[in-house]
């Protein structure tokens, strides 16, 4: 009876394991043959969606996702070959509306903080995307110097997202309360104003747009991931039911800060999109598990 019983469970797993396997062929194909129309943001978000859906093996369906090149310009931006998309922009509000919407973009491909695109294994460090690298010519560095995180916030509160009338604010950090987000990210032991932190569009290097996921469990890892915290700039604060926010504020220097949320969903800990001084120094502050696709 004891050979029967087991001889079953044995069935019943080899059924799973090909009832798996195959799913993640179909997939594959799906993705494969579903892109030839889509755009690189709904490809890399069918992958996402792919890998996150499948329970195990997740390695077996590659991440169709691209760092996209970004230039943001009143008029031409030199060298434009080196660049995915050139962006015109002809107001302060409208640059900062084009920053949201290309944090937006990220947020949205990598499943808003609700998919786990991680691949197979144990991840201890954050495991990040790398969506955009923004760079801002001449013009737009001529005209203006920066954008505060207070003014970039703003215009994230007062505009929606594609397609509905959630605002940015409200899609990416989970409200619309100026106030609300404001508490959440105060910062002990270091005194960080919003409205004088700012992105340096005259930093040469520009920005990179950065989101990623922590293993949920790990805050003594999320307070230890080195160099994030800034002169103490680090706190966990309570936040809605099934959210836990956290302000990050990365790199203090000429190129200035970076703030960013994690928000928890789940059995995962995912940070919303961050722009980030584009270096070797401050992205390796944030000890990122960093994903590269072969597109």
């Amino acid at each position: 009876m004891e050979d029967k019983r087991g001889e079953l469970s044995s069935k019943y797993i080899i059924a799973i394991i090909i009832l798996i396997v195959s799913f993640g062929v179909i997939i594959f194909f799906w993705i494969q043959f579903s892109g030839e129309s889509e755009t690189d943001l709904e490809v890399c978000r069918n992958s996402v969606v792919a890998r996150g859906a499948i329970p195990v093996l997740k390695e077996s369906v590659k991440l169709q996702c691209k760092t996209r090149k970004i230039c943001l310009t009143e008029n031409s931006c030199d060298t434009p070959e080196k660049y995915d998309e050139i962006i015109r922009v002809h107001s302060k509000d409208e640059l900062e509306l084009k920053l949201a919407e290309l944090m937006y973009d990220c947020w949205w491909m990598m499943g808003a903080g609700k998919i786990d695109y991680r691949g197979g294994g144990v991840w201890e460090n954050l495991y990040c995307a790398q969506c955009a690298i923004v760079n801002f010519d001449d013009s737009v560095q001529n005209k203006y110097e920066k954008i505060t995180y207070l003014e970039l916030l703003n215009e994230m509160r007062k505009n929606s997202i594609p397609g509905s009338d959630m605002s940015y604010m409200k899609y990416i950090y989970g409200t619309d309360s100026l106030e609300e987000f404001l508490a959440k990210t105060k910062i002990s032991n270091e005194n960080i104003d919003l409205s004088t932190s700012a992105i340096d569009l005259r930093y040469e290097n520009g920005y990179v747009i950065v989101t990623g996921i922590l293993k949920a469990g790990t805050f003594a890892a999320i307070g230890a991931i080195g160099g994030v915290v800034i002169g103490g700039a680090f706190t966990l604060v309570s936040g809605p039911p099934g959210w836990v926010a956290a302000a990050i504020i990365v790199g203090s220097g000429a190129a200035g800060g970076s703030a960013g949320y994690l928000i928890s969903f789940g059995d995962d800990i995912f940070m919303s999109p961050m722009l980030i001084p584009y270096n070797a120094s401050e992205l390796g502050k944030l000890e990122c598990k960093e994903f590269d696709t072969l597109l």
